[in-house]
């Protein structure tokens, strides 16, 4: 199915003739509120729904991980150390480590200092977890 529809003044040209002022430009209506996406027919209605789905499961995944981390986070016994000249990160964790792995307690420790690498300075100050 189609329908018709006139230029309107805008698009039309005072050099035009008469004749292609008349002229009449088909365009093609779809039958359904429906298109094509690579070859395969979809429905608008039933690809909004995916969609809204797609979205809300997405937040919920999200909110779901800020809360899985919050518990992640070390809540244990921690003590107080001043970094002395030629201290390192994974030094101290494998003194303070306890019955935990050595990466553990070096991420335990980077988290609890907001440290995004293992440099340390003498004179720093770090909490330090606790077995």
């Amino acid at each position: 199915m189609s329908v018709a529809v006139v230029l309107p003044k805008s698009h039309r040209s005072a050099a035009m003739p008469q004749r292609q002022l008349a002229e009449v430009i088909a365009l093609p209506v779809p039958q359904s509120l429906s298109q094509e996406l690579f070859g395969v027919r979809i429905d608008r209605d039933l690809l909004r729904r995916v969609m809204f789905r797609v979205l809300i499961l997405s937040a919920a995944l999200a909110v779901f991980a800020l809360i899985l981390w919050s518990f992640m986070s070390y809540s244990g016994p921690v003590t107080e150390y001043t970094v002395s000249a030629g201290d390192t990160l994974w030094d101290l964790a494998s003194r303070y480590r306890g019955n935990r792995s050595l990466e553990d307690t070096v991420a335990i420790m980077r988290e609890l200092n907001g440290l995004s690498s293992d440099a340390l300075a003498a004179g720093q100050s770090l909490l330090i977890p606790l077995p």
